[in-house]
C-alpha cells in the first residue's frame, strides 16, 4: 500500500505467484474493494448483528438505506418479500408504511420457523404484515399472493 497525504491510493493483490497493484481510486479498485466488503462481511456474518425494532434484518445497511429512499419514492400500497428469515426486512417495511399511513407487507417463505412466526406476530408492527407459508415460485402461493396483494 502507498500513500498519499496519509490516505492509501493503492492495493496489491497477490494469487499464488501473481501479484497485481490496483489503484484504489479507479473504477478496478473499487470493484476489487466492493468484492472484499461482501465477501469479510459475510466471512464475519456481520449480516446478523443487523436489527431493526429488535428483529434481525440480515441485509447490508447501505442496502436498507437505498430500499427506504425507494419505498419512500414509490409509495407502494403493497409490498411482498420473498424469503423472511427473522422477519427483520418485512417489520422494517412495515414500520415505513406506518409511518405514511397506509400499505402492507406480504412476506412469503417456504418455512416459517415458529419462533420467527411469534416474534413476527407480537410485534408492534404485525398488523401490517401477511405470511404466506409456501415456495414463491409455487403456482399455488403466486395466485395466492395476487388474491391477497387486491
Amino acid at each position: 500500500m502507498s500513500a498519499k497525504n496519509d490516505h492509501p491510493t493503492s492495493i496489491t493483490v497477490t494469487s499464488g505467484n501473481d501479484a497485481k497493484t490496483v489503484d484504489l481510486y479507479s473504477p478496478e479498485g473499487l470493484d476489487l474493494v466492493s468484492q472484499l466488503w461482501v465477501k469479510l462481511y459475510a466471512q464475519f456474518r456481520l449480516t446478523h448483528a443487523v436489527t431493526w425494532m429488535g428483529i434481525p434484518i440480515i441485509q447490508f445497511p447501505e442496502d436498507i438505506c437505498m430500499m427506504q429512499e425507494l419505498i419512500w419514492k414509490v409509495r407502494p400500497d403493497v409490498i411482498v418479500e420473498c424469503g423472511i428469515a427473522h422477519g427483520g426486512s418485512l417489520i422494517f417495511y412495515a414500520s415505513l408504511m406506518e409511518l405514511f399511513g397506509q400499505g402492507r407487507i406480504i412476506g412469503v417463505d417456504v418455512e416459517i420457523r415458529h419462533h420467527n412466526r411469534l416474534a413476527i406476530s407480537n410485534h408492534m408492527m404485525t398488523h401490517r404484515i401477511e405470511l404466506i407459508e409456501g415456495s414463491s415460485v409455487a403456482p399455488e402461493t403466486v395466485e395466492l399472493v395476487k388474491k391477497k396483494s387486491k
